[in-house]
């Protein structure tokens, strides 16, 4: 899989809580932004929301396999 690295700014306080929620949760970061990408891009209807990773259930999703894991 080819992967990319994303650079964006935020309050100090937003990344610590949500650093804070992540491990809560058991998850790292970087899979919650993968998370919340894909579920964008689905719900925009862009054009690759129609690939195989986006469609497969048992990829990461917002209500994907990692929430199941937490909330059992």
């Amino acid at each position: 899989m080819e992967e990319t690295k994303i650079n964006f700014r935020t309050k100090v306080w937003v990344k610590n809580e949500f650093f804070k929620i992540c491990r809560d949760q058991n998850v790292n970061a970087s899979a919650r932004f993968n998370d919340f990408m894909r579920g964008v891009i689905k719900e925009s209807g862009s054009a690759h929301s129609n690939t195989q990773t986006l469609k497969d259930k048992n990829t990461r999703s917002l209500d994907g396999w990692r929430d199941e894991l937490v909330n059992s």
